[in-house]
């Protein structure tokens, strides 16, 4: 059910493209390297702000009302080892035990379940969550992203955690003179 959900939402099944990175798939990278190079902001966003600074991506963040744009600033500066992402990790995690693994999981859900706050598309059946289905058995199927993320994605603790990174994130970006889905 989650294959042919997720085949449907792309439009394509997965065959259709050349497992050597040619053909349209090619053509669209190179589209988006050279829109990105201009300043093309969804373009910066679709390659994760590849090679961007902390700084450049908070000056994204502060470009845009884009929910998905959001997400993926949000999810680039959690990966990030600047100076606002130390800070806020320091904020959150310092008095946990928690995992990298299990802090870049926490961090990456906070970005989508903010971009669902700004309006993303989070309805049921979204791609993240059909791939999780599909690829790891993770299924929830009809179920919203933030309910998902939820029951799903987080445990009880890891959900308190992903709250409080939010607002430590937020209190941080504010200092910037950045509000999320609002800019400067």
């Amino acid at each position: 059910a989650a294959a042919r959900l997720l085949i449907d939402y792309c439009g394509k099944s997965y065959q259709s493209f050349p497992r050597d990175g040619s053909g349209p798939v090619a053509d669209v990278l190179n589209m988006l390297r050279h829109a990105a190079e201009r300043g093309d902001l969804v373009a910066r966003a679709k390659l994760s702000f590849h090679g961007e600074s902390e700084a450049e991506i908070l000056g994204a963040l502060s470009a845009t009302d884009d929910p998905w744009v959001v997400e993926r600033a949000l999810a680039k500066v959690a990966r990030l080892d600047g100076p606002i992402a130390q800070q806020v990790h320091r904020e959150v995690f310092a008095d946990y035990t928690v995992g990298k693994d299990d802090a870049s999981r926490i961090k990456f859900m906070a970005a989508r379940w903010r971009a669902c706050e700004l309006g993303a598309a989070c309805g049921p059946n979204q791609y993240h969550e059909l791939s999780q289905c599909l690829y790891l058995g993770n299924c929830g199927l009809g179920m919203d992203v933030r309910t998902y993320i939820q029951q799903r994605e987080l445990s009880g603790w890891q959900f308190e955690l992903m709250q409080k990174y939010l607002a430590a994130l937020d209190a941080r970006l504010a200092e910037q003179g950045i509000r999320l889905g609002g800019g400067r």
